[in-house]
């Protein structure tokens, strides 16, 4: 369900059974809870559902989700207080099993972190982060076969077998517990992020930064799970700890030029790529940041010229060059250079035929251009085939049967796409257009006025406020 949604029911049900004063202090702490979980602002969240279990009676749910917020904030030391009061077999007790541990070791107490280890129930994440945690303290009393033991549940769990691999080869590296836990856990939320697991990643490295505050890893890994959640700002100031000689110096480096854009500070995002690129020439991946920035920037020339140098770097044979090709291609096509944008597109094609993006970015193309339309249907519905829930592909499939003059069939998918995509000002357009042509006027006029309000630029919604003033010309299947 996500951080953002296990909070709600517990708090709405428990303002209900409060006395007055009470309920209307719990109400208050639960919409200004509510507002900063909707911004994934898991601060300001989890200071406002602490209020509100101070003045709650005993609630399982509220006390579970308060000690989840609590350790998305780095909030540690409240977490363990909250952990502290959880009942032994409840629902929360594995998570905060190991808050308790966790808090322990970073005091010192490593025979208490040991202890409640040991106590740990196996269930949701603490599935891999218990023998993660047994393995280390089997290890620092010096036991490696009981450290190599207390493993073996992570090789049964992961299919993968990664991560018990890694630790089971790190066992004698010598470092402390509290070093080797908080790396330990890193990369335990590595292998989450890498699952789109972005929640429980962020809580593991909240863990792991709170043994050690500057650990490099952890510092990425809840760097990237805070930017996709939409928080750039605090992102970026993770990022930003990272010492710029450490191995995660140049994942931190290219996570802040995305933050930098995020938040608008175009110029400064430009200058870290452009130095990233100064200081590491012969780096394709820096090339492609430098490009990908450059292009969602709109800067779509000095995009393309990016990519020319990194497809020049790299190997004919690199699996990597289709994706190249395609930014490369998708540039060319926004500065009107379409024979080159065609090229490289079709041949980023050749190399990855079965890409719905990419299908659709050529469907859609040729059918802008009313050029090849039969190819483009083809290609459009394989994309349909390979991301039916798509609004954008069947918009494009839609607008190419639009094109091709078939206007009931082109009704039917582009009422398809609105339903996917409802808030898509193209959609509503080409929508309204279709509907034109098949005499659903109203519906036409309808679907327009929708399109005006959400258009993103003045120039589109003036030609469709010509539309809701003129119609469609009868022989102008361009519009």
């Amino acid at each position: 369900m996500g951080l953002k949604g296990i909070v709600a029911g517990a708090l709405a049900a428990a303002a209900l059974a409060q006395p007055a004063s009470a309920g209307e202090q719990k109400l208050g702490d639960y919409l200004a809870g509510r507002a900063a979980q909707r911004q994934n602002d898991w601060v300001a969240a989890s200071s406002a559902m602490t209020r509100a279990l101070s003045v709650a009676p005993p609630d399982s749910d509220l006390r579970h989700n308060t000690l989840l917020l609590a350790i998305a904030a780095g909030d540690i030391a409240t977490a363990a207080r909250i952990a502290a009061t959880t009942p032994p077999g409840s629902t929360d007790s594995p998570i905060a099993s190991l808050t308790l541990a966790v808090e322990k070791l970073g005091k010192g107490d490593v025979a208490g972190a040991s202890k409640a280890t040991d106590a740990m129930p196996s269930a949701g994440v603490t599935h891999l982060a218990r023998p993660l945690l047994a393995a280390r303290f089997a290890a620092a009393r010096g036991d490696l076969r009981a450290a190599r033991a207390a493993l073996d549940p992570m090789f049964e769990i992961d299919p993968t077998k990664d991560l018990g691999e890694l630790e089971a080869a790190r066992l004698d590296d010598k470092l402390s517990p509290v070093r080797a836990i908080a790396r330990g856990l890193s990369e335990y939320a590595g292998f989450l992020a890498a699952q789109e697991q972005l929640d429980p990643s962020l809580l593991l490295s909240r863990l792991s930064l709170h043994l050690v505050p500057n650990e490099p890893s952890a510092l990425v890994r809840a760097a990237e799970a805070l930017a996709r959640q939409g928080r750039p700002a605090e992102a970026l100031a993770l990022f930003d700890k990272v010492p710029a000689k450490d191995f995660w110096a140049t994942t931190a480096s290219r996570g802040a030029v995305d933050c930098l854009h995020a938040l608008k500070r175009s110029g400064e995002a430009r200058a870290r790529a452009e130095a990233a690129v100064k200081a590491n020439p012969k780096d394709v991946d820096a090339r492609l940041k430098l490009g990908d920035l450059l292009r969602k920037q709109k800067s779509y020339a000095e995009a393309a010229a990016a990519y020319d140098t990194a497809l020049a770097m790299l190997p004919a044979d690199s699996p990597r060059r289709w994706i190249v090709l395609y930014a490369r291609g998708a540039s060319r096509e926004r500065i009107g250079d379409w024979d080159a944008a065609e090229a490289d597109l079709l041949q980023s094609l050749s190399l990855k035929p079965e890409t719905p993006t990419l299908l659709n970015f050529i469907g859609f193309a040729w059918a802008e251009r009313g050029m090849n339309l039969t190819r483009a249907r083809e290609l459009l519905e394989r994309a349909v085939k390979l991301a039916p829930d798509d609004g954008a592909i069947a918009d494009s499939l839609g607008w190419t049967l639009y094109r091709q003059g078939e206007f009931g069939g082109a009704v039917l998918e582009l009422e398809r796409a609105a339903a996917l995509q409802p808030s898509d000002g193209v959609i509503n357009d080409h929508l309204g257009d279709a509907y034109w042509r098949v005499g659903r006027t109203r519906e036409a006029e309808f679907q327009w006025v929708r399109a005006v309000h959400l258009a993103t630029d003045p120039v589109t919604a003036r030609s469709i406020e010509a539309k809701l003033q003129q119609g469609l010309a009868a022989a102008d299947l361009s519009r």
